[in-house]
């Protein structure tokens, strides 16, 4: 122990120790190079907009923190004709935001002024000075316009050399040396850098605590001052992948002292106001000699003078840390304590490995007895050789929760049994467990937890982020590199006023609930590393946080650390949109926040948004998240879905679906978050053929086009039953009077006629009165008057009566189920009429019957026809010859797609089914 006291008094003395705070400051010199337009430069404008506005040789340049943006003088009516030099001599900002510019003639005779506006970078016209000494005028168009002194006034006037908050900017005569005289009576001497400029001006900047402009006849200087919010203890400069002294736990004894514990050293004293440092040696009180006490990973306050601390040597003890001896001790039932946790009753709940493996890998440590109590849990915690991954946390009514490199365990202190386990959601599937097991966790591996005020358990894990798990264990929430997390590996949680500092192997993050954001901050933050380390975070109110690093270990303020005295705002800086090639169509230099929507072609969705902050000082490590939302607002912000863009300040988006978006940007400096959003409002139109007016119009004409269709057919269907009509009529009174004349004339003949010629003339006319009676059924089909079930049924009706009736054979009709007013197609009702006639004919004529029944119904959009004699039946004799009834009647069923059957048995009948 004295070798390791030694080594340690070496390595404490080899590291620089925080004292008083030296002013530095980091230049970036721009020429021609990075885009400047010219490299002599002769006026700076630090605008309210948020640009700054370069004159140069060659005209005026704006500057966005990344790159400049040249713009030449346009051709401007000018009340002479002497040419105009692109000089710029001056840049003034006048109250209206107008830029007045000062340019000299190109003989160098006078000056000339032009306003130019920021918004739209156009110069609108040329300003000339008159006789009287405050009044001058510009030329638009024919007229001549007046400015009094008033209206070109500056927005804002600071005396020269001097910022917002009153910080001096002073040179010796000869102009050799230069410095800032800051309020605080802190100087930040130039003098070095200042000689290699040539003919430099005084800072131009509105807070010369965090940055200013200089320029001179060789570019343009931006000069950063170091500040950070961070406070490093025993730190050291080291390479990019080089370690310190990396600690395990810390603990803050008073106002002026800390308690830090090293990996593999005994415990140093810290004075965070002078930054001295000494080895903290802790003697048994009873021995006197030192206690195990290297790599602690749990110090608690027991009282005001007790600390309660447990040893990776497996030593459990209590002591004064004022006499820095022990009141408690106990060693040898764990060779390797993992964690422990101080419960609100006062004993220690540890977590190790014990030196046997059967016993109980939990215990409780009483700080006044001395006494340590094995909690004999059924399901028994194996810890693999070599891991220390474990992390215990009281959860309040004798429960604890218990992360391991296995998953997450909730206990009952109590009953010494497992209530509920989350494991990991790739794990084997095991069985047996006499608790609920759920499968969840994104990791196996829990480095640390912590429980909120709403009960949601905030879950550390090893390369699986950030895990919620509700009040009643269901997944509420995951947040990891993808939702802006610095790394995915979680070591450390430390409770702030509206959030959470999420400490990780690669950075430190801020995460704020409402609204949802994440800031990150690094080693160009001002952290003495990026590597921090499980168990060692303290947090001694909420105006101090204690972080231990892989370099020592770092105090910070959030509210100082969270809030800048510079109002940092967003801008947009450059909108590009691209054609279906990748060329780019159209570029926007200037737009304001939550400015008028954006068009974008239906044909070329694809765009591009670069970002800036008015705050220049470390552009490099600004990051931006975004949001792209519907306009139609169905989405809230606790809805919204933000992606980080990191430190990538182009947002781009390929073929946006058409409708009306608000594409939402926050941003994150050193100096920390930006406050409030940029909105940028966007437009893609549809394409042609899927708009509003042309579906309208393409319905519009769809329906024009089925109703002239429709009109078309109905008028031929109407022209068509016309002629049916007129054809019928004809037929009927023409041909028919023609035909029964025949047949009359016949009869009249049969009388006069000798008697071998009256067979002859009685067949004439009995053809006559056959073909004016087809003729008719003819004329009867055709006739668009006939055109229902009713029309048919009293023209069967008809038949039967002119056939049977003189026969004396009964027929019976049966039309119930007939819906008689139903239209029926003319070739329907020729067929089954036909059908009907011929069926009628063949019993009178083949079956000896008296009596006929006839049945038309319809059922479920069929027509069904029964006929049916009580005559002899058909005859089956093959030698007879049964004529062509049954044929055509087949002939015509098959016509109208309908089933034929004979019906035999108790006479003759047929079925007919459509």
């Amino acid at each position: 122990m004295k070798r390791v006291s030694v080594f340690l008094y070496f390595l404490l003395a080899a590291c620089p120790f925080l004292g008083a705070e030296e002013v530095t400051y980091e230049i970036r010199h721009y020429s021609v190079g990075d885009g400047l337009s010219d490299h002599r430069v002769y006026c700076i404008l630090q605008h309210s907009s948020g640009f700054v506005w370069v004159g140069t040789e060659d005209g005026v340049n704006r500057f966005d923190g990344y790159r400049f943006f040249p713009l030449s003088f346009p051709e401007l009516p000018h009340l002479d004709e002497k040419p105009l030099s692109s000089r710029v001599l001056n840049l003034t900002e006048l109250k209206n935001g107008m830029i007045l510019v000062e340019s000299a003639e190109e003989d160098n005779t006078r000056e000339s002024y032009f306003l130019l506006n920021p918004e739209t970078l156009k110069f609108h016209s040329r300003i000339f000075r008159v006789s009287e000494p405050d009044t001058w005028c510009y030329a638009s168009g024919s007229d001549t316009i007046y400015l009094d002194q008033d209206q070109r006034k500056p927005g804002k006037t600071f005396p020269y050399g001097q910022d917002t908050l009153g910080n001096r900017f002073v040179f010796t005569k000869d102009r050799i040396a230069a410095r800032i005289i800051y309020n605080s009576g802190e100087v930040l001497d130039l003098s070095s850098d200042w000689l290699s400029l040539s003919n430099p001006s005084s800072p131009v900047g509105n807070n010369f605590e965090e940055l200013f402009y200089i320029r001179h006849l060789n570019g343009l200087v931006k000069v950063t001052i170091n500040s950070s919010a961070f406070e490093s203890f025993l730190n050291k400069d080291l390479g990019d992948w080089e370690y310190g002294l990396n600690g395990r736990s810390m603990i803050k004894l008073n106002p002026d002292l800390l308690l830090f514990s090293p990996e593999r050293y005994a415990p140093v004293l810290v004075n965070i106001n002078t930054g001295a440092s000494e080895p903290y040696i802790i003697r048994n009180r009873e021995t006197g000699q030192p206690v195990p006490s290297t790599s602690i990973r749990g110090m608690y306050h027991y009282n005001d003078s007790t600390i309660i601390a447990t040893s990776v040597t497996g030593t459990i003890f209590s002591f004064n840390w004022k006499t820095r001896e022990t009141e408690s001790y106990h060693r040898g039932y764990y060779r390797n304590i993992l964690h422990s946790t101080l419960l609100n009753n006062g004993r220690l709940l540890v977590a190790g490995q014990p030196n046997h493996p059967d016993e109980p890998s939990l215990s409780l440590f009483d700080p006044v007895t001395s006494v340590l109590t094995p909690l004999d849990f059924k399901y028994r915690f194996h810890w693999p050789q070599g891991t220390g991954q474990c992390f215990l946390l009281e959860s309040g009514n004798r429960t604890a929760w218990l992360g391991t490199v296995n998953g997450l365990y909730r206990l009952d202190l109590g009953k010494n049994t497992v209530i509920e386990a989350f494991m990991y959601t790739g794990a084997s599937h095991e069985t047996g467990f006499s608790f609920p097991v759920h499968k969840i966790l994104k990791s196996p591996i829990v480095l640390v937890l912590h429980e909120d005020e709403n009960g949601n358990l905030w879950v550390g894990t090893e390369n699986g982020g950030l895990q919620v798990l509700g009040p009643k264990g269901n997944n509420f929430l995951e947040v990891d590199a993808d939702d802006g997390l610095s790394d995915n590996t979680v070591c450390g949680i430390v409770p702030g006023k509206d959030g959470l500092w999420i400490s990780t192997y690669h950075g430190l993050n801020y995460l704020e609930k409402k609204p949802w954001s994440i800031r990150t901050f690094y080693t160009e933050s001002g952290l003495p590393h990026n590597e921090f380390n499980r168990f060692s975070f303290y947090r001694e109110s909420d105006h101090e946080i204690y972080l231990g690093t892989m370099n020592g270990f770092c105090s910070f303020n959030p509210d100082d650390l969270l809030n800048s005295s510079t109002d940092v705002f967003l801008l947009l800086s450059e909108a590009r949109f691209f054609e279906p090639n990748g060329k780019t169509q159209k570029v926007i230099q200037t737009y304001p926040d939550n400015g008028p929507p954006l068009s974008i072609s239906s044909t070329n969705r694809s765009c591009a948004f670069r970002m800036a902050l008015n705050h220049h000082a470390h552009p490099e490590s600004n990051t931006f998240a975004y949001a792209l939302e519907p306009a139609s607002g169905r989405f809230n912000n606790e809805q919204t879905q933000w992606r980080q863009n990191g430190k990538d300040r182009q947002i781009r988006f390929e073929y946006l679906p058409a409708g009306r978006y608000t594409l939402r940007v926050r941003a994150t400096s050193l100096a920390g978050m930006v406050p409030g959003e940029f909105r940028i409002n966007l437009h893609v139109r549809e394409v042609f053929y899927k708009t509003a007016w042309f579906v309208t119009l393409s319905g519009f004409l769809f329906i024009s086009i089925v109703y002239t269709f429709y009109r078309f057919r109905l008028n031929n269907a109407i022209r068509l039953e016309q002629l049916k009509t007129r054809l019928s009529s004809d037929l009927h009174d023409d041909v028919g009077s023609v035909l029964s004349g025949v047949a009359y004339q016949m009869e009249l003949l049969e009388y006069s006629v000798e008697d071998e010629n009256k067979t002859l003339v009685r067949q004439i006319a009995a053809s006559s009165r056959q073909a004016m009676s087809r003729m008719r059924d003819v004329v009867w089909a055709i006739d668009s008057r006939n055109h229902t079930f009713l029309d048919l049924t009293e023209r069967m009706k008809e038949f039967a009566d002119e056939l049977l009736f003189p026969l004396g054979i009964r027929c019976t009709f049966d039309f119930s189920s007939l819906p008689l007013k139903k239209d029926v197609p003319a070739p329907v009702r020729h067929d089954l009429l036909l059908i009907f006639k011929e069926f009628l004919t063949n019993s009178v004529k083949h079956a000896d019957a008296d009596h006929i029944r006839v049945k038309l119904g319809m059922e479920g959009g069929s027509i069904e026809l029964l006929l049916r004699d009580n005559g002899q039946g058909l005859q089956k004799d093959p030698g007879k010859v049964t004529g062509q009834g049954l044929k055509n009647m087949r002939m015509r069923a098959r016509k109208l797609n309908a089933s034929f059957r004979i019906l035999e048995g108790d006479g003759f009948g047929i079925e007919v089914k459509t």
